[in-house]
């Protein structure tokens, strides 16, 4: 989709206005993937090959408290945002970390009520990393492929 074209000003304003919060306590939570701890809050998704390791906020409309209370900020700007549906399954918030070498089967969900907001983020070891903020709308696709150069309104 394209930013000027969607009807999300203010989740869209929201999001960019704390993108600098949300970026950070994602570097935090990363830390939580390498401590005994983290079973607790990262869990695995289903992989062709690699890992894909995410760190729930909401998961399908309930509120994961044990990790909204690591990323304070991020959950409070996530329960501001007018239209993220919170209470419904429909409703997801997370940070997601594909692994180099990760391949995820072309998929959808299983209804087109929601949209999803993609924050790249890229470590240092080179594997790419997604903050993923879903929220609804009608039908969108969405592909990414590594090494494409191509940069979203939120990849910075």
């Amino acid at each position: 989709w394209e930013e000027s074209k969607v009807m999300f000003d203010e989740d869209l304003a929201l999001l960019r206005d704390n993108i600098t919060s949300i970026k950070d306590e994602f570097q935090e939570a990363l830390k939580l993937q390498n401590s005994k701890d983290c079973s607790r809050y990262w869990s695995r998704n289903d992989t062709e090959s690699g890992q894909w390791n995410i760190f729930c906020f909401y998961n399908q409309g309930s509120k994961m408290v044990d990790n909204c209370l690591q990323c304070p900020k991020t959950c409070s700007i996530i329960e501001q945002l007018p239209h993220f549906m919170k209470n419904c399954i429909f409703g997801n918030a997370l940070f997601s970390v594909l692994h180099p070498g990760t391949t995820i089967a072309e998929h959808y969900g299983p209804s087109n009520l929601r949209i999803r907001c993609h924050l790249g983020e890229k470590s240092l070891k080179g594997n790419h990393q997604t903050i993923q903020l879903i929220y609804y709308r009608t039908g969108c696709t969405i592909q990414v492929c590594s090494n494409s150069g191509q940069r979203g309104p939120f990849m910075d």
